[in-house]
């Protein structure tokens, strides 16, 4: 739902240094959600096809590889950069699959930053696409937390938003404007308290 992280000055963290972190728009978030559903359609239609009856196997997997070289190369080698990223994101979809589609979490550090508007459409629109779907997840600061209104956060929360993981790491204010972290302790029990609403 979003790149990177929008604070990225923690000093412990090195997971998004020297990456700018994108706020993307939510048509471009939707054109991902039915990227997903066509690669579900796409495998789903082919263990029908070769006589899985809708079972994901290695052997539907190998199909559909097989039956689309445009899109996921002839071979093991000599993979275009964009056949790589399309086997990365059918070996993704294949994994959510086993899995149930039951979860999702939404990337990436702070998607709580979104606008509350914005997200709660992207939260429609995965549930409308997947009703599968029981819990979503994300990452969040306990700032952004503080930041956002109850009414906000029910909303989210009535959209789909399940759960936020939110890294305190310290509620000592020296400890925390030490690492950079961008919050108080004070912040991080505001934002918590508003988050267990």
């Amino acid at each position: 739902a979003t790149r990177n992280c929008p604070w990225n000055r923690c000093l412990f963290c090195p997971a998004y240094k020297n990456k700018k972190f994108v706020y993307r728009n939510v048509p471009e978030i939707k054109r991902d959600i039915d990227t997903v559903k066509r690669i579900e359609e796409l495998v789903k239609e082919t263990s029908w096809r070769i006589g899985f009856g809708g079972r994901v196997s290695r052997e539907v997997i190998q199909e559909v590889v097989w039956s689309h070289p445009e899109i996921y190369g002839k071979d093991n080698h000599n993979l275009t950069p964009e056949n790589y990223i399309a086997r990365r994101s059918l070996s993704n979809v294949v994994n959510w699959l086993f899995c149930g589609q039951r979860r999702v979490f939404l990337q990436d550090a702070n998607t709580l930053i979104m606008r509350p508007k914005e997200l709660i459409e992207v939260l429609k629109y995965l549930k409308e696409t997947f009703p599968t779907i029981e819990t979503i997840t994300s990452y969040a600061r306990s700032k952004t937390c503080a930041q956002r209104s109850l009414k906000e956060l029910e909303e989210l929360k009535e959209a789909g938003l399940s759960w936020l993981f939110v890294g305190i790491e310290s509620g000592c204010d020296e400890v925390l404007k030490f690492m950079q972290k961008g919050v108080t302790g004070e912040e991080h029990i505001e934002g918590g308290q508003k988050g267990m609403q």
